[in-house]
This record gives C-alpha cells, sequence and structure tokens, in this order.
C-alpha cells in the first residue's frame, strides 16, 4: 500500500477512534418516567400540602408518554432523587426538560450532592418545554442528584433526564501529532 493512501486511512481510523471514545452511557434510571412508576427515583414529600405525580399523557410529556409533575400547596417543595454511580473528580453533564403553563411559579431546585446548581425562584413560563443544561463535577463515588419543587397554582412538569460523563477530548494538537506519528510508524515499516 503507497504511503498516498495509507495515511488517509490512519486518520479515519484515528477520527473513528475519538468519535466513538465519546459516546457514553446514561447513568440515570428511568430519567422519562416511562416506566410509568417512580423506578430508580426515590420520593421525599413535603410534611404539608404534598402534591406530586406521574401524568400519563403524551400531550403532557416532552418525549414517550410521561412526565413528573410537581404542583405541591405547602410552603416546602415535593422532592424527587436519585443516588447515581460517580467518579471522584470525574465531570458530568446534566440535561432535563421543563414546562411551566403559569405566570405565578413558586420554585423549582435541582441539587447535587446537597448543593443547589440551579434555583428557579419564581419559575419563569416556558411556553412549552424548556431544556436546562448543568456541567457537574463530582466530589464522591456516588452522587445524589435531587429534583424538587412546588406550585400551588399550576404544575411544574420535569421530563427525559439525562446525566452522562463528561468525555476528556483531546486538544486538535495532540489529535494532529498521533495521525503524523501513526503515518510516520507506517512510512518506516514501509522501507
Amino acid at each position: 500500500m503507497s504511503c498516498h493512501r495509507t495515511f488517509p486511512v490512519i486518520a479515519s481510523v484515528f477520527s473513528i477512534l475519538l468519535a466513538a471514545g465519546s459516546a457514553r452511557a446514561d447513568l440515570i434510571v428511568n430519567g422519562g418516567f416511562e416506566t410509568g412508576d417512580f423506578t430508580g427515583w426515590e420520593i421525599w414529600m413535603a410534611p404539608l400540602g404534598s402534591m406530586f405525580g406521574l401524568s400519563n399523557d403524551a400531550n403532557l410529556a416532552h418525549t414517550g408518554n410521561y412526565s413528573f409533575y410537581f404542583a405541591g400547596l405547602g410552603g416546602e417543595p415535593d422532592a424527587i432523587y436519585q443516588i447515581v454511580p460517580t467518579v471522584a473528580g470525574q465531570q458530568y453533564r446534566l440535561t432535563f426538560w421543563l414546562n411551566y403553563d403559569s405566570t405565578f411559579g413558586e420554585r423549582f431546585r435541582v441539587s447535587w450532592e446537597g448543593t443547589t446548581v440551579l434555583e428557579l425562584t419564581p419559575v419563569e413560563m416556558t411556553n412549552g418545554w424548556k431544556e436546562y443544561t448543568l456541567q457537574l463535577t463530582a466530589t464522591a463515588s456516588g452522587s445524589e442528584l435531587r429534583f424538587a419543587g412546588n406550585d400551588f397554582r399550576s404544575y411544574i412538569r420535569l421530563d427525559d433526564v439525562s446525566l452522562v460523563e463528561v468525555a476528556a477530548v483531546p486538544s486538535p494538537a495532540s489529535a494532529a501529532l498521533g495521525v503524523i506519528g501513526a503515518g510516520f510508524v507506517l512510512l518506516r515499516r514501509r522501507r
């Protein structure tokens, strides 16, 4: 095989390997609530006026048939949470979708390892589903992700929760050096 054919093949293989290495598994169990129950989630009920649940209506879901709703009547929010299998020091990308159709939003909060990472007080009217994305870093092995909310006038809907590991992406310079190095190895083998 000539050098002119070998180098593009190596570059293509290297690119495919880089892309394949960036695919990551979702760490959230039942993030779209499509089991029709709270599989994977723990519930914390507000001591007074607790009101939450699952909507089984594709018109009320971002995708699929189910979404979770917060509608607590008291001053404290209801919450759902999971302990996700994380690695200390690793970064993660959290994405989720909210739908809120009232102008009187009380509160919605996202906590990571006991620290509030997003607080919406009041919750802004979304006029449909709105995606939120947060970058998070684990400080422990096994991290609690918690969503809490309440609104006695309407429903705050949550759907399609996803948490994936953020891959360490090589810089363009180091990727180029890898391709060049592979090319030199092949050239040397040819001689």
